[in-house]
Protein backbone atom coordinates (compact mmCIF):
# COMPACT_ATOMS: atom_id res chain seq x y z
CA UNK A 1 0.00 0.00 0.00
CA UNK A 2 1.35 3.26 -1.19
CA UNK A 3 1.95 5.77 1.75
CA UNK A 4 1.14 9.66 1.69
CA UNK A 5 3.42 10.94 4.71
CA UNK A 6 2.18 8.75 7.46
CA UNK A 7 -1.04 7.53 7.13
CA UNK A 8 -1.83 4.71 4.17
CA UNK A 9 -3.88 5.19 0.80
CA UNK A 10 -6.81 3.00 2.91
CA UNK A 11 -6.48 5.70 6.11
CA UNK A 12 -6.62 8.59 3.36
CA UNK A 13 -9.68 6.63 1.87
CA UNK A 14 -11.36 6.25 5.07
CA UNK A 15 -10.84 9.49 6.62
CA UNK A 16 -12.23 11.16 2.83
CA UNK A 17 -15.02 8.84 3.38
CA UNK A 18 -15.97 9.49 6.58
CA UNK A 19 -15.56 13.27 6.26
CA UNK A 20 -18.03 15.87 5.20
CA UNK A 21 -16.85 17.69 2.19
CA UNK A 22 -18.81 20.84 1.09
CA UNK A 23 -18.16 22.57 -2.21
CA UNK A 24 -18.32 25.79 -1.75
CA UNK A 25 -19.16 27.13 -5.03
CA UNK A 26 -20.96 24.82 -8.57
CA UNK A 27 -22.56 27.42 -11.26
CA UNK A 28 -23.28 24.18 -13.67
CA UNK A 29 -26.66 23.37 -14.80
CA UNK A 30 -27.03 19.98 -12.63
CA UNK A 31 -28.98 17.18 -14.01
CA UNK A 32 -28.84 13.63 -12.57
CA UNK A 33 -25.20 12.04 -14.44
CA UNK A 34 -23.24 15.31 -12.55
CA UNK A 35 -24.53 14.65 -9.06
CA UNK A 36 -24.45 11.20 -9.60
CA UNK A 37 -20.68 12.25 -10.11
CA UNK A 38 -20.26 14.21 -7.09
CA UNK A 39 -21.75 11.42 -4.70
CA UNK A 40 -19.24 9.25 -6.20
CA UNK A 41 -16.55 11.99 -5.25
CA UNK A 42 -17.69 11.76 -2.06
CA UNK A 43 -18.88 15.29 -1.81
CA UNK A 44 -21.55 15.64 0.61
CA UNK A 45 -23.12 19.11 -0.08
CA UNK A 46 -22.97 21.83 -2.92
CA UNK A 47 -23.64 25.50 -2.40
CA UNK A 48 -25.04 26.00 -5.94
CA UNK A 49 -25.10 29.47 -6.47
CA UNK A 50 -26.64 30.22 -10.03
CA UNK A 51 -28.56 33.55 -9.51
CA UNK A 52 -26.24 36.23 -10.91
CA UNK A 53 -28.21 39.49 -12.64
CA UNK A 54 -31.89 38.02 -12.03
CA UNK A 55 -34.78 40.00 -10.26
CA UNK A 56 -37.25 39.27 -7.93
CA UNK A 57 -39.02 37.12 -10.87
CA UNK A 58 -35.86 35.49 -11.85
CA UNK A 59 -35.57 34.51 -8.77
CA UNK A 60 -38.59 32.39 -8.01
CA UNK A 61 -38.12 30.87 -11.35
CA UNK A 62 -34.74 29.78 -9.98
CA UNK A 63 -35.91 28.23 -7.05
CA UNK A 64 -38.64 26.70 -9.18
CA UNK A 65 -36.03 25.06 -10.66
CA UNK A 66 -34.45 23.72 -8.12
CA UNK A 67 -37.52 22.04 -6.72
CA UNK A 68 -37.96 20.41 -9.54
CA UNK A 69 -34.22 19.06 -9.46
CA UNK A 70 -34.99 18.41 -6.16
CA UNK A 71 -38.38 16.27 -6.95
CA UNK A 72 -36.56 14.05 -10.09
CA UNK A 73 -33.66 13.26 -8.03
CA UNK A 74 -34.89 12.96 -4.62
CA UNK A 75 -33.41 9.30 -4.28
CA UNK A 76 -29.77 11.11 -4.43
CA UNK A 77 -30.52 14.59 -3.90
CA UNK A 78 -31.31 16.64 -1.09
CA UNK A 79 -31.99 20.44 -0.26
CA UNK A 80 -30.27 22.06 2.47
CA UNK A 81 -31.98 24.23 4.73
CA UNK A 82 -29.73 24.14 8.31
CA UNK A 83 -26.40 22.64 9.41
CA UNK A 84 -28.09 18.77 10.58
CA UNK A 85 -28.97 18.94 6.70
CA UNK A 86 -25.69 18.29 5.78
CA UNK A 87 -25.26 15.69 8.21
CA UNK A 88 -28.32 14.23 7.73
CA UNK A 89 -27.28 14.17 3.15
CA UNK A 90 -24.02 11.97 4.74
CA UNK A 91 -25.92 9.70 6.51
CA UNK A 92 -28.49 9.27 3.77
CA UNK A 93 -25.82 8.86 1.45
CA UNK A 94 -27.54 11.69 -0.46
CA UNK A 95 -25.90 14.72 -1.84
CA UNK A 96 -26.92 17.87 -0.33
CA UNK A 97 -27.61 20.98 -2.15
CA UNK A 98 -27.66 24.33 -0.72
CA UNK A 99 -29.23 27.03 -3.15
CA UNK A 100 -27.24 30.02 -2.78
CA UNK A 101 -26.80 33.02 -4.97
CA UNK A 102 -24.22 35.07 -6.35
CA UNK A 103 -25.85 38.65 -6.09
CA UNK A 104 -28.58 40.20 -4.05
CA UNK A 105 -30.07 41.28 -7.01
CA UNK A 106 -33.62 39.14 -7.09
CA UNK A 107 -34.46 41.22 -3.65
CA UNK A 108 -34.27 44.16 -5.84
CA UNK A 109 -34.74 47.18 -2.97
CA UNK A 110 -36.89 44.75 -0.55
CA UNK A 111 -36.27 44.02 2.66
CA UNK A 112 -38.78 41.75 3.38
CA UNK A 113 -38.45 39.61 0.22
CA UNK A 114 -35.16 37.82 2.25
CA UNK A 115 -37.39 36.01 4.58
CA UNK A 116 -39.27 34.89 1.96
CA UNK A 117 -36.45 33.38 -0.44
CA UNK A 118 -35.03 31.89 2.95
CA UNK A 119 -38.29 30.44 3.66
CA UNK A 120 -38.10 28.69 0.18
CA UNK A 121 -34.62 27.60 0.72
CA UNK A 122 -32.04 30.18 -0.07
CA UNK A 123 -28.75 29.27 2.39
CA UNK A 124 -26.45 31.93 0.94
CA UNK A 125 -26.55 35.89 -0.97
CA UNK A 126 -23.35 37.09 -2.40
CA UNK A 127 -23.75 40.87 -1.42
CA UNK A 128 -22.83 41.86 -5.23
CA UNK A 129 -21.87 39.93 -8.24
CA UNK A 130 -18.52 42.34 -9.30
CA UNK A 131 -20.59 45.78 -9.62
CA UNK A 132 -22.59 48.13 -7.98
CA UNK A 133 -26.03 47.19 -6.38
CA UNK A 134 -28.56 48.52 -3.78
CA UNK A 135 -25.94 46.86 -1.28
CA UNK A 136 -22.63 48.12 -2.38
CA UNK A 137 -20.05 48.24 -4.92
CA UNK A 138 -18.44 44.93 -6.40
CA UNK A 139 -14.98 44.34 -7.05
CA UNK A 140 -14.79 45.77 -10.43
CA UNK A 141 -16.32 49.40 -9.71
CA UNK A 142 -13.55 51.99 -10.16
CA UNK A 143 -14.78 53.58 -6.72
CA UNK A 144 -16.07 51.23 -3.51
CA UNK A 145 -17.73 53.37 -0.71
CA UNK A 146 -18.69 50.63 1.20
CA UNK A 147 -22.06 48.89 2.50
CA UNK A 148 -24.65 51.18 1.13
CA UNK A 149 -27.57 52.42 3.61
CA UNK A 150 -29.53 49.62 2.18
CA UNK A 151 -26.54 46.85 2.16
CA UNK A 152 -26.67 47.70 5.85
CA UNK A 153 -29.91 47.08 6.38
CA UNK A 154 -29.88 43.85 4.67
CA UNK A 155 -26.70 42.17 5.81
CA UNK A 156 -28.62 42.78 9.64
CA UNK A 157 -32.09 40.83 8.52
CA UNK A 158 -29.19 38.44 6.53
CA UNK A 159 -27.88 37.43 10.02
CA UNK A 160 -31.84 37.55 11.84
CA UNK A 161 -33.41 35.15 9.05
CA UNK A 162 -30.22 33.10 8.97
CA UNK A 163 -28.59 33.51 5.52
CA UNK A 164 -25.12 33.09 5.11
CA UNK A 165 -23.76 36.83 3.86
CA UNK A 166 -21.42 35.66 1.02
CA UNK A 167 -17.92 37.94 0.20
CA UNK A 168 -16.58 37.11 -3.22
CA UNK A 169 -16.92 39.75 -5.73
CA UNK A 170 -17.67 42.27 -3.44
CA UNK A 171 -15.51 45.59 -3.25
CA UNK A 172 -13.27 45.37 -0.13
CA UNK A 173 -14.73 48.19 1.69
CA UNK A 174 -17.88 46.79 1.09
CA UNK A 175 -16.16 43.32 2.61
CA UNK A 176 -14.87 45.29 5.41
CA UNK A 177 -17.91 46.97 6.08
CA UNK A 178 -20.15 43.57 5.97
Amino acid sequence: IATIGAATLSDAKAIHADALVIDGLQCCDFDRPLLEEALRGGVTAINHAAILWENFRGGIDRVTEWHRLFDANADIVMPVRATADIHAAKAAGKLGIIMGWQNTSPLEDRLDYLAVFKALGIGIMQLTYNTQNYAGAGYLEDTDAGLTGFGRELVAEMNRVGVLCDLSHVGEVTAADA
